[in-house]
């Protein structure tokens, strides 16, 4: 039994806390964040409409400026994603990862590929929705 496990893993935490990725991090989700704002205040108004067609309709959300609106907030959606994933690290932190192919004879002909991490690719994907 340790008996300074808590104090290890605070002096560890915040170790953690000051290296490159982290502070990179914490200074672009501070951007998303004022980006974000920055769009509440431009585009969140209450005006009513009524559309008089469903062509009206799908011509409002067809509308360049609402796309536009949409994918920044997916992207600002998978910048906060790659964040968290860069954050925790372990399985999440690479978009690619080394593995040997399954599909040789031997052991000894296995080579190194470049394999896509699922982990990672779902949790952007996510952020991104």
């Amino acid at each position: 039994i340790n008996l300074f496990h808590p104090i290890q893993w605070i002096t560890n935490s915040f170790n953690d806390l000051y290296t490159s990725y982290v502070i990179f991090c914490i200074l672009l989700l501070s951007v998303v964040i004022l980006v974000i704002n920055v769009f509440n205040v431009q585009f969140h108004a209450v005006v009513p409409s009524i559309h008089c067609s469903r062509l009206a309709l799908i011509s409002k959300i067809i509308h360049p400026r609402q796309v536009i609106h949409s994918i920044a907030h997916a992207v600002m959606g998978m910048l906060v994603a790659w964040c968290a994933a860069v954050m925790t690290k372990g399985k999440f932190l690479f978009l690619s990862m080394p593995c040997t192919a399954t599909t040789t004879e031997s052991a000894a002909d296995a080579t190194l590929h470049t394999c896509l991490n699922e982990y990672h690719l779902f949790l952007l994907l996510l952020g991104a929705f």
